[in-house]
């Protein structure tokens, strides 16, 4: 099943939410944490259902990810694991 994503579209939000907090001199306190919620945001507004950090077991081992991502009910669409790299 292909991936219902808009990648560009969640590209452009993460980057001009990335340059408000810049704007903002908030650009210390961005983290993986911190970048939940524009991706979040995002998400919901393009009618998905998110379920945030979830853990899911597949043949006997557990993994857990950012985001699952769901447009129906007990159907997922598509699962994130978010990695956050600081340009020093």
């Amino acid at each position: 099943m292909a991936s219902q994503i808009n990648a560009d579209g969640l590209c452009a939000a993460v980057v001009h939410w990335l340059e408000y907090q810049r704007l903002c001199l908030r650009r210390r306190m961005l983290t993986e944490l911190t970048l939940r919620m524009p991706i979040g945001e995002y998400f919901i507004s393009n009618k998905n259902r998110v379920l945030s950090e979830k853990t899911c077991t597949r043949n006997g081992v557990r993994v857990s990810f950012d985001y699952v991502l769901s447009r129906k009910p007990r159907t997922v669409t598509d699962v994130i694991e978010l990695k956050f790299v600081n340009g020093k």
